[in-house]
């Protein structure tokens, strides 16, 4: 039961770890 700007804040949390890893390799 996710609503659509919690599914929004996931997908930008997930982009954001993918970032990180990205930048700290």
């Amino acid at each position: 039961m996710d609503t659509p700007s919690q599914l929004r804040m996931l997908s930008i949390t997930a982009e954001l770890e993918d970032a990180t890893v990205v930048f700290c390799r």
